[in-house]
């Protein structure tokens, strides 16, 4: 389907969700550039009648409404689908399955505190996998 993207609200940069007109679906998202298969995984929020208030009311902004198809992106989705504000783009959007949303979600996540986070906690996990290993494993060593 075909988006006009829009960025995001400055209170919102370091957000890890979209905005979106249509009401399709909702919860997290899978969100495709079918110009060069540049994929994010997000959580989608819907259109309200505040959330178009308080956008439209920003000095920055271009104004919205919801009988069209606008996305709402920060800058870091943006850069990541290699979108440009203002512009129509074909976008695949889809629901996300578990893997995404336990893996993929927050990996990538545009706040670099979270996604600091769940890198470390995952190569740490990983990490304890290995120790646990090593240590079962000593006990089917003979010497």
């Amino acid at each position: 389907m075909k988006y006009t993207v829009r960025p995001s609200l400055y209170s919102e940069a370091l957000e890890s969700w979209v905005w979106l007109s249509n009401n399709n679906l909702s919860g997290f998202i899978k969100i495709t550039n079918s110009s060069n298969n540049k994929t994010v995984y997000t959580y989608k929020r819907n259109f309200d009648d505040n959330f178009i208030k308080k956008y439209n009311d920003s000095d920055n902004t271009f104004k919205i409404n919801n009988k069209e198809n606008y996305i709402i992106l920060n800058e870091y989705y943006r850069e990541k689908l290699q979108v440009e504000k203002h512009n129509d783009v074909q976008l695949l959007i889809k629901k996300q399955n578990w893997v995404d949303i336990f893996f993929k979600n927050n990996w990538n996540n545009p706040n670099p505190l979270i996604q600091n986070t769940v890198r470390v906690s995952v190569i740490s996990l990983f990490i304890g996998l290995i120790a646990l290993l090593l240590t079962v494993f000593q006990f089917f060593i003979k010497e």
